[in-house]
């Protein structure tokens, strides 16, 4: 079950707008609730490479969060598109401070909640920077009263979330993920979820990032942020609907992975349902899948995160490779330690 899978698409209408029925969509297509607004800096490179999400710091906190919360990663990738290597802690680190392409859709978005799960004590304090927050519902104490109502949820936190403990699912109707001014509803269907109001008969559109439409069986009228996931909102020419579209295409799937295309060029993940990109060529690099999770591989590289040499630590430094190039970091620069690995898990800072 995926957070735009749970309603249908079902009228098409035209037109960008920044306005849509007194719905105002902010500038930069956040919410109130954000946290401080951050654009991506440099990561593993040198002056003049290309941006990562974040800076390395804040990367080594960001997986240091990854490698301790079990649902982390996988939220990460349903919720951004970013590929989260929790067995590699220098997968992790270059993926996230590493160069990415600056055509990345929604990539600024992207960072802004990473650095919130970076900056998150605990794995709790994590499910403030998820829109549609993955969970195990036998051992996470909010399903332990919830009283779901079959599989069609149950609306909780004031109606500012809908709980899906059945599925494992927590929507967090507050987040900029999803429409201002959203909270949870209970459509004609019995379905609980995040939307704008009931009794939809407004048309299908695009608000600036936001794709608004028509629950075909709930009656809501719901709206979700494609940029925030690396899509844009558009008109599907294949299916004639109102879309997140990945370069003017709506490309489905069925299963979270990351997978390098056909031609080597683009870094392809599945988020669940759609399928967003990494155009490699944009850095004018290359996809490889030679480690455990497919990175855009760039010119001049001088090792990989995957090089043996990697993940070993030296008292509280680790060694790491982020953005082709070697890097010994000191995990008590942000009060941490190396961890030595432990069966398929790497050595971490933690």
């Amino acid at each position: 079950m995926k957070k735009w899978l749970l309603a249908s698409v079902v009228i098409v209408a035209s037109g960008a707008c920044t306005v849509f029925d007194g719905l105002s969509v902010p500038s930069d297509a956040s919410s109130e609730t954000s946290p401080e607004a951050s654009t991506p800096e440099t990561g593993g490179g040198d002056g003049g490479a290309p941006a990562g999400f974040l800076s390395i710091d804040d990367a080594v906190k960001f997986c240091a969060n990854a490698f301790k919360c079990p649902w982390l990663p996988s939220s990460i990738i349903t919720d951004y598109g970013v590929p989260v290597d929790a067995l590699h802690f220098s997968g992790c680190v270059n993926w996230i401070a590493g160069p990415i392409p600056p055509d990345r859709v929604g990539a600024s978005l992207q960072a802004k909640w990473l650095k919130c799960a970076a900056d998150a004590k605990t794995c709790a304090d994590t499910s403030n920077c998820l829109w549609w927050e993955l969970m195990d519902p036998a051992t996470d104490p909010r399903c332990a009263t919830m009283k779901d109502a079959g599989p069609f949820g149950a609306c909780a936190e004031d109606a500012g979330a809908a709980y899906y403990c059945k599925d494992g699912i927590v929507a967090h109707c507050l987040h900029a993920g999803y429409a201002p001014g959203s909270s949870c509803l209970t459509g004609t269907n019995g379905d609980h979820r995040c939307a704008l109001s009931k009794n939809c008969m407004t048309p299908d559109s695009c608000m600036s990032s936001y794709e608004v439409y028509c629950g075909a069986s709930s009656n809501l009228r719901e709206g979700i942020d494609c940029a925030i996931t690396g899509y844009t909102c558009g008109l599907d020419p294949m299916g004639g609907l109102i879309q997140c579209l990945t370069e003017g295409q709506y490309k489905t799937c069925n299963a979270v992975a990351v997978t390098c295309d056909q031609n080597g060029a683009i870094v392809s993940v599945c988020d669940g349902a759609q399928v967003n990109e990494y155009k490699c060529t944009s850095l004018g690099g290359t996809c490889d899948n030679t480690g455990s999770v497919p990175r855009c591989k760039i010119p001049n590289e001088t090792c990989s995160p995957y090089d043996m040499a990697e993940d070993q630590c030296m008292g509280t430094s680790i060694s790491m490779c982020v953005g082709g190039k070697k890097l010994n970091y000191d995990c008590s620069k942000v009060g941490l330690t190396c961890k030595p690995g432990a069966g398929a898990v790497s050595a971490h800072c933690g």
